[in-house]
């Protein structure tokens, strides 16, 4: 298992910038996965395979970049 307290998810897409941080409770198990969704998709939050942010969404662009930092910004 791996605790994500501390985790960030940076959406780059053109000018604009989504930052979602991972609750401090929330962990992965091994061979799972997460979906984290926009507040606007209308998905289901049930957590901890679905997430859903609160008042925030993905933008998209042309050009994105996604990246996914651990606590230690790695």
């Amino acid at each position: 298992e791996i605790i994500l307290s501390g985790w960030q998810i940076i959406r780059k897409a053109g000018a604009l910038e989504t930052v979602f941080k991972f609750h401090r409770t929330a962990k992965i198990e091994p061979g799972a996965n997460v979906l984290v969704w926009s507040a606007d998709i209308g998905a289901s939050h049930e957590p901890p395979s679905n997430i859903v942010m609160k008042g925030q969404k993905w933008f998209t662009a042309d050009n994105m970049v996604t990246t996914l930092l651990n606590n230690e910004g790695e």
